[in-house]
């Protein structure tokens, strides 16, 4: 091992600084020694187990943080049951009939949909919902759903949805020229 004159051309320095300073060679030792052991407290003495005040501050950090997950899983477990809440209200009001599955579409229950209800757009029809609005293309017949501004195509007009909600007509005195 070298002596701790080495880092200073043979003089030692004049404060305490010395005590902390150690040769290239006693970190090789003790790198070693610690590399084939494991870093619990009990193998290293006691030596780097924190204090009760460190210990409580880690304590009560890991404690303020397991608050503040909860607190955001809560809020996002709320969000995503009200969004799924309101899709179901807004599916279950588009089309509140029941029956008339089969042709020729009778015994059919409920209110057909009410297309002068709903608000106009320049290629066909929309109806607001609290999540998602239903769009009905005025030419074509497609229903599209649309959701934070993203627009997906669901389907055509069903032979049982224009034989017992009628759009054709609705669309045709609202001055639009159905194609299906």
């Amino acid at each position: 091992m070298g002596s701790r004159t080495d880092f200073f051309d043979g003089n030692p320095p004049d404060s305490g600084f010395a005590d902390y300073l150690v040769d290239v060679s006693d970190l090789r030792v003790v790198s070693t020694t610690l590399r084939d052991r494991s870093f619990s407290p009990e193998h290293l003495g006691g030596m780097i187990q924190p204090s009760n005040s460190q210990s409580l501050a880690v304590q009560q950090e890991d404690q303020t943080l397991t608050y503040i997950l909860t607190a955001f899983a809560a809020i996002g477990l709320l969000a995503i049951s009200a969004l799924g809440v309101g899709l179901y209200l807004d599916a279950s009001e588009f089309d509140q009939t029941r029956g008339g599955y089969e042709a020729p579409y009778e015994g059919v229950t409920g209110q057909p949909v009410d297309w002068f209800a709903m608000d106009r757009t320049p290629t066909g029809l929309a109806k607001r919902g609290r999540v998602v609005n239903v769009l009905v293309d005025g030419k074509t017949g497609m229903i599209s759903f649309e959701a934070f501004g993203l627009v997906v195509d669901f389907r055509t007009f069903s032979d049982r949805a224009l034989a017992v909600h009628k759009p054709r007509e609705a669309l045709i005195a609202m001055g639009f020229e159905p194609e299906f």
